[in-house]
């Protein structure tokens, strides 16, 4: 029991390993860069920039979109929600990349919340899918 706790617990040590390079990675940072370069809403990520923020995510979490799904059948919307969550940024800089307004983007993460079973909990969207990809590799 002992091992299985401190195996559990060296995992998710390695894996908040790889989430903090993934937020210094030069995609995150161009992001990043992408949002103070721009003043107005409705300039939004690319289909091309989507592709490689989820590769990114994928390449700390393999199984994160897989972890997530058993909870709840996320919509498009959701997914790119949970993406942004992992960029750790207001709900301003989501609007931006978004290409919508701050309310629009709070009320699509309250959605997500909601498609999460998240809306009585204190715990955010990114600390909610590390948790469930730490509880799937536990062995």
């Amino acid at each position: 029991m002992k091992s299985s706790k401190k195996l559990f617990q060296t995992q998710k040590e390695v894996f908040l390993l790889k989430y903090e390079k993934l937020q210094h990675s030069t995609h995150f940072l161009k992001l990043k860069e992408h949002l103070n370069s721009k003043e107005k809403y409705g300039q939004m990520l690319s289909e091309q920039d989507w592709e490689n923020l989820k590769e990114q995510i994928d390449s700390i979490c393999p199984n994160w979109q897989a972890a997530v799904q058993e909870c709840a059948l996320l919509k498009k919307a959701e997914i790119e929600t949970c993406c942004l969550s992992f960029l750790n940024i207001s709900i301003k800089s989501e609007a931006i990349l978004l290409g919508i307004n701050p309310d629009s983007a709070n009320k699509r993460r309250l959605r997500t919340r909601q498609a999460l079973k998240l809306t009585n909990s204190k715990t955010g969207i990114c600390e909610f899918i590390i948790q469930k990809i730490s509880e799937n590799t536990a062995v």
